[in-house]
């Protein structure tokens, strides 16, 4: 039986992982060596929410929730799969377990800027372009979606 969790990073291990997931992922999977910075400022700062998924107590994926409270909104950031746990559902699990935790922070909205080749997914999942946004996007085009309670 799986047990997925999404969780905070408590401890210097999980910082660990949460770190590296998303340095290996969105960083050197894309040809950015030595960019990634493990101690940006707003990975701590309130109202920023890091998270980890957890299988069977093994950190797969990352992303940090950004909270807008005036505007209701959620912004999912740096989302990322390990490469062996892609296409197996684990990214929709985790939008998924993102959304409710921000559903029950009060956001009705969720948004997210989107590397293109993952703008697939984020339609898959009724995620739709903001106005003045599109996949011609030459930086990452931003995506919305209405929070719905069920």
């Amino acid at each position: 039986m799986q047990n997925l969790q999404l969780t905070t990073p408590r401890n210097n291990a999980e910082w660990h992982s949460f770190h590296s997931i998303r340095e290996q992922v969105l960083w050197i999977a894309r040809g950015r060596i030595g960019e990634y910075n493990r101690n940006h400022a707003d990975d701590r700062k309130k109202g920023n929410y890091p998270k980890l998924l957890v299988l069977n107590n093994v950190p797969i994926g990352v992303m940090r929730i950004d909270f807008d409270e005036e505007a209701h909104e959620a912004i999912f950031r740096r989302v990322a799969i390990t490469e062996g746990e892609q296409r197996k559902g684990y990214g929709r699990k985790l939008m998924e377990m993102g959304e409710r935790f921000a559903i029950g922070k009060g956001c009705s909205l969720f948004v997210a800027n989107v590397a293109l080749d993952a703008v697939p997914f984020y339609k898959k999942l009724g995620y739709a372009f903001e106005d003045g946004s599109s996949e011609d996007d030459p930086k990452n085009p931003r995506m919305f979606k209405i929070a719905t309670s069920g």
